[in-house]
């Protein structure tokens, strides 16, 4: 290979051409999608002492109505609310009968 095309394999880390010359904008994703709706569903919840899917002294059925809603949205048969994307990653891994055994 000659040192004009090695040069430009080169990552910029390691003195090749970078990708981008200016930084990405500072932001966080999806947060600029949290309104007013998204409010005040969450202070119902709050409100009601509830935010469990299975118990509480006034259930609102918010993990039931996300799936509902995801579901239809997406034309997906099978939807799980989870708390983190690492639960996802560990519930998709089980599904397909991957990861560590016991």
């Amino acid at each position: 290979m000659s040192s004009s095309a090695e040069h430009a394999n080169r990552l910029a880390i390691e003195g090749g051409e970078p990708v981008r010359k200016d930084a990405l904008p500072w932001e966080l994703p999806g947060v600029h999608w949290i309104g007013d709706e998204e409010a005040e569903l969450v202070d119902r919840v709050i409100k009601a002492k509830s935010p469990f899917r299975y118990y509480g002294p006034d259930l609102q059925h918010m993990v039931d109505t996300l799936e509902a809603e995801w579901r239809e949205k997406y034309d997906m048969p099978y939807t799980l609310g989870v708390n983190a994307g690492s639960q996802a990653l560990l519930i998709a891994l089980a599904a397909f009968w991957r990861g560590p055994r016991r």
